[in-house]
């Protein structure tokens, strides 16, 4: 891989990641991005594993592979068929190159004394916080 690193704003990756023109033209071929973990828990709302072409993710991936072994999870009868059909999206989306994962990382929350009701979560939830004086 050729890498012509780009240290840029969010903006400027948004507008430039929905070009589909080669990158001396302004386009784009990889980005550097996270999600968090409750976005990855199954394929149904995480566009970052599809692979249906044009209707996929920014880089638009197109591999039948991938589509047929999620089209497989959501016809799971059972845990253990969802498990499998997971197993199998994963490698095949890992095979295509649909993503590489490079690494996990941990987000930690500091809270004030003052404030009740918070929960734990994969990210703040501020419903039903009260702060005390």
């Amino acid at each position: 891989m050729t890498v012509d690193f780009n240290a840029i704003d969010w903006g400027t990756v948004g507008a430039r990641r929905a070009q589909k023109t080669p990158p001396g033209q302004g386009g784009w071929q990889m980005f550097h991005t996270w999600h968090a973990g409750a976005d990855c828990i199954n394929p149904a709302p995480y566009t970052a594993i599809r692979a249906n072409g044009d209707a996929a993710w920014f880089g638009w991936p197109n591999s039948p592979q991938v589509e047929a072994e999620i089209g497989s999870w959501f016809e799971a009868k059972n845990l253990a068929e969802e498990q499998a059909a997971i197993r199998r999206v994963n490698k095949a989306a890992l095979d295509f190159v649909v993503f590489a994962p490079t690494g996990f990382f941990l987000s930690y929350q500091a809270w004030r004394k003052n404030l009740s009701g918070v929960v734990s979560g994969p990210l703040p939830f501020f419903w039903g916080v009260a702060k005390s004086a």
